[in-house]
């Protein structure tokens, strides 16, 4: 790991470390080739950047937020000057590349290493571990000639500084690494979204909707069409995807209307910036939103009943929501199944014939999510993750490390360009193998499971 220190400004109440990998040589205008595919939010200076590969040249940059003044984008100001840090080679006689294994547990956690890259055939590892805010104590699990293990007994939501040794007259010890335990009563969400208005770092949640990886897709997908708008809210060439990690509050919320059922989210709202970037609002959730979620008729004219000052009946509806419900999804996470087909045609009006109406439906291909500001919790502080718990009023927080992958990645990878013809949408095939793509282009890039 690396860890960056900066001089703190008095008008930033948050920061963005932006990380990116130096592969090649700089241009012909001498700017770096290299974006940042990693950004680590904080609430001071130093930030830890963790999971970085060894015998490696970094960037990095530091970026402040204050949500009292008008900035470039959202409330961050200027990017400072980069710098350029190294990582060490491991040591060959020692093991090394630590890494979680296996998925987000509550009482335990599983790890998987790299052997020292001397020539042997017996060795006996030893795991060490120790609270993170207790290094006087620790523990040790003896594992014998096996590269992985998995430790147990441990508490739920808490941190965990860990390292492998090498048993042996000069115990050999890799480097140490924090891995956290799930918190019971709470979902871990793997959301994405991408940066509005042309942005070329990632923007935020909060007041923001996103999705989860096909849900992304499928968003995109709305989008594909000569006569799209979308254009003015984002610019896929450009901006970047970013994959958040967010916590949120376990409840039951019943008599949802488009949760689909389930009790564990709000109603969603669809969020807007209103003219605002630094403030954006949430509202009611959207006709043309609530037709790609394939709510049947008479869900639609019951929440967005017909208007006659709109020309066509497929033009969008002002919506409406019960005050109560509304006072809820402003306070808790909402949630909105969207499935294929893509009803994107009959939003825009362009297929008339097509009506939803498979709702409820039980498998929906994708989920899109709102992010309320009035129950965020805060970021989740790298040097005190263990000790802020959801309080009152708070429901949902995010955690530091965000990943990023952009638009020639996904081209490179095998997203298929292909236009629709005019008045079409992305195909639901189509959809389905830009989704595959999506999804294996940034596993490769995340380094660790959401929570963990």
């Amino acid at each position: 790991f690396i860890s960056i220190g900066f001089e703190e400004s008095s008008w930033a109440d948050l920061y963005d470390v932006e990380v990116a990998l130096v592969e090649g040589e700089r241009n012909e205008a001498n700017e770096p080739q290299e974006r940042p595919f990693l950004s680590v939010t904080s609430n001071g200076s130093p930030v830890e950047i963790i999971d970085l590969q060894p015998n490696a040249t970094y960037r990095f940059w530091v970026r402040g937020h204050s949500k009292n003044a008008a900035m470039e984008s959202y409330g961050w100001g200027r990017l400072s000057d980069p710098v350029l840090c190294r990582t060490t080679a491991p040591n060959p006689d020692s093991p090394h590349s630590l890494k979680r294994h296996g998925s987000l547990q509550s009482g335990s956690m599983g790890l998987a290493w790299s052997p020292p890259k001397a020539a042997r055939t017996e060795y006996n590892f030893i795991v060490e571990y120790h609270w993170r805010g207790d290094a006087g104590r620790v523990s040790r699990l003896t594992v014998g000639n096996v590269t992985h293990a998995t430790i147990t007994g441990l508490q739920s939501g808490t941190t965990y500084r860990v390292r492998v040794g090498l048993e042996g007259a000069d115990m050999m010890w890799s480097d140490e690494v924090p891995f956290s335990t799930g918190r019971k009563n709470v979902n871990y969400l793997e959301v994405y979204r991408i940066s509005e208005r042309g942005g070329l770092l990632p923007d935020f949640l909060e007041n923001h909707d996103s999705a989860d990886a096909k849900g992304e897709v499928m968003f995109l997908s709305s989008c594909t069409c000569e006569d799209c708008d979308c254009s003015r809210f984002f610019n896929m060439t450009i901006s970047p995807f970013t994959r958040y990690c967010v916590e949120v509050l376990d409840v039951s919320i019943p008599n949802t209307n488009t949760t689909n059922g389930s009790s564990a989210f709000s109603d969603y709202l669809g969020c807007e910036n209103q003219g605002n970037d630094t403030s954006p609002a949430c509202g009611c959730d959207l006709w043309f939103d609530r037709v790609l979620a394939h709510q049947p008729p008479h869900v639609l004219d019951s929440f967005c009943p017909p208007n006659s000052s709109h020309t066509s009946p497929h033009q969008a509806r002002d919506c409406f929501c019960d005050p109560d419900s509304l006072r809820i999804s402003n306070a808790f996470t909402g949630m909105m199944p969207v499935p294929l087909p893509n009803a994107a045609p009959i939003a825009k009006g362009t297929s008339p014939e097509y009506s939803p109406g498979h709702y409820p439906y039980s498998t929906p291909f994708s989920y899109w999510f709102h992010h309320p500001s009035e129950g965020f919790c805060g970021h989740r502080r790298q040097n005190n993750g263990d000790a802020k718990i959801f309080g009152k009023g708070c429901s949902w927080r995010r955690f530091p490390s965000s990943y990023i992958v952009y638009w020639p990645e996904l081209v490179q990878n095998g997203w298929d360009e292909t236009s629709p013809a005019k008045g079409l949408f992305m195909p639901d095939d189509q959809v389905e193998r830009n989704a595959k793509v999506f999804e294996a282009t940034m596993a490769a890039k995340v380094q660790r499971c959401c929570g963990c």
